[in-house]
């Protein structure tokens, strides 16, 4: 199989495990996490109610392409070659808020000035198009966008110590800023782009839980509400990555209006395979021109001749077609089929989706065991990974919405915590997205345990569950 192949599925592959957090086999049950504990203050409803955001509002935008500043901004962070400062960012991330030391933050926050600078600029533009080269397919090359993930973290750090200093509309700017970046950085044509917009955004609520529990933060419930649902779609990166477009040299695109001689389609295939290159120059190692296009030919010519027959071709017209001519068109024609099932079940509702949370692998290792849908039988995994990564972001803020609702009414009942959330009167209290369904709530003592149930697969750190006391 073509190493463009085979490394554009497997980077999709590993951010949707990074993403979704799948860390156990299908068939084991998820293991509760233990909570975080929030330790909130109370607070009343900003005036005017949107007087905050986490998102530029459409008349607050301004005309141009947001991808232009965000690469400019990719190319400032690369001249940074400092690894131990960055060591120190991914550090700091994560340290407690109150241990953040301060003057050292502040000083090498000032490193990036110049691409934060860019990314200011590009978060408040709008529109961002990427025109990355997809007429490459798989062998297309995404290399800013692990820069941009380093980027928000940069944002993170910032946005905490900005809430160190109670600096609270810097911070909330700061995540505005992070939060539109993310947005256009997943609003890209493929997965991977996608994914990389929901890890940013992802990281970017842990900064947003710093925000909600320092004292007198302003409630951030309206601002989280405003936020797009989903805040990252990843439907048309899904049609994309699942049709034969995306992954076949341009000859197969419409094998049955390609005319090559017999030579033709064996280079054809040996370019989807990895043996040759576009220029005819061996592309692995030892690999032998022709060998994958003869077992094409000798493993699947007599169902494709058959399938183009009863798809209404004249049994003449398929015997004078190149063999491989006709294994293009079976091989298209499958593909097509088994990405149609994959995407009946990506455009279920997310809660009919989990009731039957086999579906996908059922559908992949049918199309793996198929003769004629076999390749796209190993992107479905990555296609179930990224189908919830969506809803597990916005899951997480829903939960956080919930957690400002609680907050709202602790404003008026002199610091209380709901018995119940039905008692929440304040502001609307969100269902957990993935089920449909109320959170779960519990008050224990001083505390009150928000949660949602554990899904399949789904590692400890990605669940949602916070334990939530009121600051006295």
């Amino acid at each position: 199989m073509t190493k463009a192949f085979l490394s554009g599925m497997l980077v999709t592959v590993g951010i949707c495990a990074a993403v979704t957090a799948q860390a156990q086999g299908p068939d084991q049950a998820a293991v509760i996490a233990p909570g975080r504990v929030l330790t909130v203050h109370p607070a009343v409803e900003p005036t005017p109610a949107f007087k905050y955001r986490l998102l530029p509002t459409s008349y607050e935008r301004k005309p141009g392409n947001a991808a232009t500043l965000y690469k400019t901004a990719a190319l400032l962070l690369a001249q940074l070659q400092d690894a131990p400062l960055m060591d120190k960012i991914a550090t700091w991330d994560t340290t407690p808020l109150a241990e953040l030391p301060q003057e050292e933050v502040a000083a090498a926050l000032s490193q990036f000035t110049n691409a934060l600078h860019y990314v200011e600029l590009g978060a408040w533009r709008e529109r961002c198009e990427w025109d990355w080269p997809l007429e490459d397919g798989a062998a297309m090359l995404l290399p800013d966008l692990s820069s941009y993930r380093t980027i928000t973290r940069v944002l993170v750090l910032k946005a905490r110590l900005q809430v160190l200093k109670h600096d609270y509309s810097g911070a909330i700017q700061t995540l505005e800023t992070g939060f539109a970046f993310a947005a256009h950085v997943g609003r890209g044509p493929v997965l991977i782009n996608g994914l990389v917009g929901i890890a940013m955004a992802t990281v970017l609520l842990d900064a947003a839980e710093d925000l909600i529990q320092a004292p007198d933060a302003p409630s951030l419930y309206w601002a989280l509400t405003a936020l797009p649902s989903p805040l990252i779609n990843l439907d048309e990166a899904a049609e994309f990555e699942l049709g034969w477009m995306c992954w076949a040299p341009n000859e197969l695109k419409h094998p049955e209006e390609t005319c090559l001689s017999p030579a033709g389609w064996v280079n054809v295939f040996d370019r989807l395979y990895g043996t040759v290159g576009p220029g005819g120059q061996v592309a692995e190692p030892g690999a032998v021109p022709g060998l994958a296009a003869g077992g094409f030919a000798l493993v699947t010519y007599t169902e494709a001749k058959l399938h183009l027959i009863e798809q209404g071709q004249a049994a003449e017209v398929v015997e004078a077609m190149p063999v491989l001519q006709v294994v293009a068109i079976y091989l298209r024609d499958g593909w097509r089929l088994r990405a149609d099932e994959g995407l009946k079940w990506w455009y279920t509702p997310c809660p009919q989706a989990l009731a039957d949370p086999g579906r996908i692998d059922q559908i992949a290792a049918e199309a793996r065991n198929s003769k004629d849908g076999w390749l796209v039988g190993f992107l479905m995994p990555a296609l179930g990974g990224a189908r919830l990564a969506p809803v597990f972001l916005e899951r997480r803020i829903a939960a956080l919405r919930a957690v400002e609702a609680i907050r709202l009414y602790a404003a008026t009942t002199g610091g209380r915590l709901p018995a119940r959330l039905e008692d929440v009167r304040q502001a609307p209290i969100p269902l957990n997205p993935m089920r449909g369904e109320p959170f779960a709530y519990a008050v224990q003592g001083n505390q009150a345990i928000l949660s949602a149930p554990a899904e399949r697969r789904e590692a400890p750190e990605r669940q949602v569950r916070y334990e939530i006391e009121i600051a006295k």
